[in-house]
């Protein structure tokens, strides 16, 4: 069984060559369910989803409650989790909540998980994370939709129509994208598409983290941090005068 922690896992093009010299799909047993051991999670694929922890997962309170479901329906358990074969093993594609809240849950006793095999290739596993993610209780932002497509470019470097599919964002966000990345990339040669698909669009679309040290910050952080650098130099060109108008309209108020 392969370790999911111990092997090098960076792009999506590891997955696809694993994928093409990789063996057929095993059939699933008639009860349709897998053990929890061979299924394998890889977020940085399938969960498009900010801020999860290695498992996947975003919200451990949601892990909770599903868990304690579970106890009363340890008969059939909860909603099936989607799977992908990539020629080696059974890979998680919705559902991290669900497996980690079956792993969690002592009475169900690792039996195995019921399971949806999503059927095609890389790409139609890829999109069915964002829409079934995007349709879930959990539901998927604008900004993480934004970061999602981002990271899709930096990554996959998809065609236009493969983008508009899997991402369901439009055309011009897509060339709008591509242009950032051909920009980035030639300003700082030494940058991998992975160093680039760490930041957030919200972030990327606005600045050059990789250049000012003050882009790094949340965009939120630094319109403060710049509003307060204006109110300085007002402060310090007219600061006589702005005293005087606010004396002129305590006077007219009274």
């Amino acid at each position: 069984m392969l370790n999911d922690q111990d092997e090098e896992f960076d792009s999506l093009a590891s997955l696809q060559r694993e994928i093409d010299q990789g063996s057929p799909r095993p059939l699933l047993p008639e009860n349709g369910c897998l053990p929890l051991e061979d299924i394998h999670s890889l977020p940085d694929v399938f969960q498009p989803r900010r801020g999860v922890d290695t498992d996947g997962v975003a919200d451990k309170l949601f892990v909770e409650d599903l868990s304690n479901t579970l106890e009363t329906r340890l008969r059939v358990g909860l909603d099936p989790i989607s799977v992908f074969w990539t020629g080696k093993r059974w890979v998680l594609v919705d559902g991290h909540h669900r497996l980690k809240a079956y792993r969690a849950c002592r009475l169900w006793n690792d039996r195995p998980v019921p399971v949806r095999v999503i059927e095609g290739d890389l790409w139609a596993a890829i999109r069915e994370s964002v829409e079934e993610n995007s349709k879930s209780r959990l539901q998927l932002t604008r900004s993480e939709q934004s970061d999602f497509a981002w990271q899709f470019v930096c990554k996959a470097d998809p065609s236009e129509t493969v983008f508009m599919e899997v991402t369901g964002q439009r055309r011009r966000q897509y060339f709008k994208m591509k242009k950032r990345v051909r920009e980035l990339l030639e300003a700082h040669p030494d940058l991998t598409r992975l160093d680039l698909a760490e930041k957030s669009w919200g972030l990327i679309s606005i600045s050059d983290p990789f250049a000012d040290p003050e882009a790094s910050m949340d965009p939120e952080i630094a319109e403060d941090k710049k509003a307060i650098d204006w109110a300085k130099i007002m402060r310090k060109k007219l600061g006589p005068k702005l005293t005087s108008r606010k004396f002129s309209q305590r006077q007219l108020s009274r």
